[in-house]
């Protein structure tokens, strides 16, 4: 994120919803328009991890918008696996 997106503020937050686990990571950088082709395949990588573990990978940006990345899994622990 330091990187590319050249954004001063991320918020990440983790929470457990509807029996989800739900990951959300939002900066204030400068966005792309979704043309941007790096030569390898992150992006890629994450939609089929996360469809792997039956969760979904979603990511929102516009040029001078920042981004936002969410990743639902379904919840596969109890507080009892938790000791």
């Amino acid at each position: 994120m330091v990187k590319y997106s050249k954004a001063s503020k991320c918020e990440v937050s983790l929470a457990v919803k509807s029996q989800k686990l739900m990951l959300e990571i939002k900066d204030n950088g400068k966005g792309y328009d979704g043309s941007t082709k790096g030569g390898g395949a992150g992006l890629k990588n994450m939609h089929k991890r996360a469809e792997e573990m039956n969760g979904t990978f979603e990511i929102g940006t516009g040029p001078g918008k920042g981004t936002l990345i969410r990743l639902s899994i379904p919840r596969s622990f109890t507080t009892k696996n938790l000791g």
